[in-house]
């Protein structure tokens, strides 16, 4: 995962990832909770380091309907 994000540092580009790894008799449903869980989590944490306020965009886009 950490090669993928330096090599992603290189881009102009960002990307939130997300993994899960099987456990017992995980199912598909499961895993993909949990990689979206963590998918999330990676995105959050992109926005909070930057300082980037991800909902002013939403907010303009409510005021102008």
């Amino acid at each position: 995962m950490n090669k993928i994000k330096e090599e992603l540092a290189k881009t102009p580009y960002t990307a939130a990832i997300g993994y899960a790894e099987r456990k017992d008799n995980m199912s598909i449903h499961e895993l993909s909770l949990i990689a979206d869980e963590m998918m999330y989590k990676d995105k959050t944490h992109y926005y909070v380091s930057n300082g980037i306020e991800r909902r002013k965009n939403v907010d303009r886009r409510k005021s102008n309907q």
